[in-house]
């Protein structure tokens, strides 16, 4: 019995111990009662857009949605940088860019594929 017990306490260490380190290294934030509210792909991005100035608006350094350009789109609150992606918009890839763009004061996302022989690379179709 304390073997079966002991197994199973390592596991819920195992457990614990990724959930920490998730947390810890920012894949997830939490919400005040413990539940995943943003993964590190929607999370906030500090500092990336800093050069880039558009108080209380919405505000894009390539114009809009340039798929060949990477580019920093931010609002009061958050920044965004495209980004490599697959087609689903979840993982990492090489195939499809995450464009974010400005819709009046709203920062929203699309995902496009680089199409043909092209290839993403550090958020712009190549």
């Amino acid at each position: 019995m304390i073997k079966g017990i002991s197994q199973w306490v390592v596991i819920v260490l195992v457990v614990i111990l990724i959930v920490f380190i998730t947390i810890v290294s920012g894949l997830v934030s939490l919400d005040a009662e413990g539940k995943i509210i943003k993964t590190l792909d929607e999370a906030e991005i500090r500092g990336v857009c800093d050069d880039l100035s558009c108080p209380g608006a919405c505000c894009e350094d390539d114009g809009g949605k340039v798929y060949d350009q990477i580019s920093c789109t931010k609002n009061d609150t958050v920044s965004f940088r495209d980004k490599c992606t697959d087609s689903t918009g979840m993982g990492m890839g090489s195939t499809h860019v995450k464009e974010y763009y400005c819709n009046g004061n709203v920062i929203e996302s699309e995902i496009h594929s680089c199409g043909g022989l092209s290839t993403c690379l550090d958020g712009a179709c190549i």
